[in-house]
This record gives structure tokens, sequence and C-alpha cells, in this order.
């Protein structure tokens, strides 16, 4: 009896043990597999966070090259004196005025004298009922018709006439105080030196104004409207407009534009001739570019 109960005690432990080893085996394979799953865990963590840190990388770098791409110094802003050329020539640019409403903008670039100005002419003949005009003292003649709203010259002398047209305090009111304060100014007519240098650039001619050439467009050979707003005809009244050059060749003459394209000259009391204003732009002035019902203008970048 005493055999067999200490044989039942050793198969009791024996099962136990067995029982423990079981458990303990049990434990370790559980062990093992949440170590694998937290691995695993992690190295899905560490992906996903790699990725989305290199995507948040990509993202900024992109960014980067995106706000390279358009910092005024690069591409989007440009200094006038840099990007005008002869094609630039007769491009819009509109400086914040409102001269000529009917007209894309106000202005055309005329000529960069690379000495750091860049001139821009007024599109067309500026109308008599201008405050520049009423200020400049310059002589009117609506007195002798209705129709003549745009031309201009003088009763005195022609010092007198050439003074008036240069008179800058005068002028400046067809432009901003703030491009005024940029260095900027305008003068009541162009210079014939200038006017002819803008066009022997453009056209890769050696002309003279004093040869009182016709500015013709190549190679069509048509008068350039750019340099002729009204070719032919008599607009408003007006049959040319007025150069502040004096024809020393022709006491009391002075440079003129006319309608057939000619640069020639005329009395300063003529009062077939309107003016059409120049403004000095600095070269350093930043612009912009933009495209309006097909025309492509340049502004200003305030």
């Amino acid at each position: 009896m005493e055999n067999v109960s200490k044989a039942l005690l050793i198969a009791a432990v024996v099962l136990i043990v067995i029982i423990l080893i079981a458990l303990g085996i049990r434990l370790l394979n559980s062990q093992s597999d949440t170590q694998k799953v937290a691995a695993d865990t992690g190295k899905s963590i560490t992906d996903k966070t790699g990725k989305a840190s290199e995507i948040a990388t990509s993202g900024i770098e992109k960014a980067q090259i995106q706000f390279s791409e358009n910092t005024d110094e690069e591409t989007a802003y440009k200094k006038i004196g840099e990007i005008t050329t002869k094609n630039s020539y007769g491009n819009y640019i509109n400086l914040g005025t409102n001269i000529l409403p009917e007209k894309p903008a106000d202005w055309e670039i005329l000529y960069n004298d690379k000495s750091g100005c860049v001139y821009a002419i007024l599109t067309d003949y500026l109308p008599i009922n201008n405050v520049a005009i009423q200020a400049s003292g310059l002589k009117t003649y609506t007195y002798i018709s209705n129709k003549f709203i745009y031309s201009v010259g003088s009763e005195k002398s022609r010092q007198d006439f050439l003074d008036r047209l240069n008179n800058r305090n005068v002028w400046n009111k067809l432009i901003s105080s703030k491009l005024i304060n940029q260095g900027a100014y305008v003068t009541g007519a162009v210079s014939a030196d200038i006017i002819m240098a803008s066009y022997n650039e453009k056209y890769g001619t050696k002309l003279s104004y004093k040869s009182k050439p016709c500015l013709k467009a190549k190679p069509s050979n048509s008068i350039d409207t750019f340099y002729v707003p009204h070719p032919g005809v008599s607009y408003g009244g007006c049959q040319a407009y007025w150069l502040s050059t004096p024809d020393d060749a022709n006491e009391n003459y002075i440079y003129r534009v006319d309608l057939n394209g000619n640069i020639s000259s005329a009395h300063y009391n003529n009062y077939l001739g309107g003016v059409r204003p120049v403004v000095c732009l600095p070269s350093d002035i930043k612009i912009a570019s933009e495209t309006s019902n097909g025309e492509t203008i340049w502004k200003l970048v305030q």
C-alpha cells in the first residue's frame, strides 16, 4: 500500500513538472511572438515615418524650388534696363496712368540709352484738355476750329516753345509722385536724337534726323505706326507731333514727325502739331509682363 502511494506521488510530481515545462514553453513562444510583432510594428512605423519624412522633405524641396523659380530677381520681375532691347521698342508699358483710356496702355517703350534711362513715349497725341497741357502755357488752337483737339504751339518765340516743352515740373503731372521719387521724369516732347537713335537701332540703319528721313517699317517699307500713330491722315486736326530739337538751319523752326513719317520742321506757331510726351524711367526700376486681350503689356512692380 505504501508503494502505491509513493508511485502516485511520483506520478503527480512528474505531471506537475510536465505541466510546468509546457507552460514555460508556451510562455517563451508568447514572448517571442510579442517581440516579433513589436519588431514588425516598429519596422512598419519606422518605414511609414521614414516615408512620411521623405515625402515631407520632398515637399519642402519642391516648395523651395518653386520659390526659387518665382523670386523677383530670377524670373518674375526684371530691371527694365536689363531686358529692354530693340525688340522691345513699341511694347506697351502700364505706368499706372489713365491718359488714353481707349488704348491698351498709355505708354510704349521707345529707347534704352544704356546709360541709366529707358524712354517710354505716349502711345498717341495728348489731348489739349489734359492738365499738363493746360499748365504748360502752350498755345492751343481750338479757336480756329473745334476739330483741333491736339494742336499746340507758341505765339512768343521758338525758345519759349522749347522751354515749355522741356519743363519737367509741368509734364511730371502725367505720372505718379511715387514714380517721380524713384527718379523718373517727363518732358512734353522727345528729342530728335532719341527718336532717331530708337529707329536706327530697331532697323539697323544709320540715318541722321538732319537729313529729314522717313520713318518706315522694314521690310514692308510702309510707315511705322509706332513712330507715326496716324499715318497719312489729319487726326483731330493734327498732322504731326513736335520734337524738342530746334532746326538750326531754319530760324524759328522746330523738328517734328509728320503724318507721312518724315522728320521735318515747321515754324513754332504752326497750329497743326501735337505732343507725345516722353518719360525717362530709371533703368533699375522693376517690371513684369502680363497679357491682356492678346497684347503683351509691361507693368511696374510697386
